[in-house]
């Protein structure tokens, strides 16, 4: 009975979870790639360049890091659904 409430809870919780994690990955996914774009091809902020690479390197780095970190809770959502329903209940989830 436990368990039936724990997987309803989390069918429930699953849409607007997945919906802000896909919009924290998205977002860190653009400024991932434009870290990227910015460590090659500078700013044109003389104060901005001219910080170390370390921090240059870094900030990219950290945002692919959130992605990822994102993407595996994400992932871990679902499989906590699909192992927790019924026996030989085939679902899909949509999003």
């Amino acid at each position: 009975m436990l368990r039936a409430a724990f997987w309803n809870a989390l069918v429930l919780v699953r849409a607007p979870v997945q919906l802000g994690l896909k919009v924290v990955m998205l977002i860190h996914l653009i400024g991932a790639l434009g870290g990227v774009v910015v460590l090659f091809t500078g700013t044109g902020l003389p104060a901005l360049d001219s910080a170390p690479l370390i921090f240059r390197l870094l900030a990219p780095l950290y945002m692919l890091g959130v992605y990822v970190l994102a993407s595996w809770a994400s992932l871990r959502l679902d499989r906590a659904i699909q192992q927790g329903a019924p026996d030989k209940w085939h679902i899909f989830l949509p999003l």
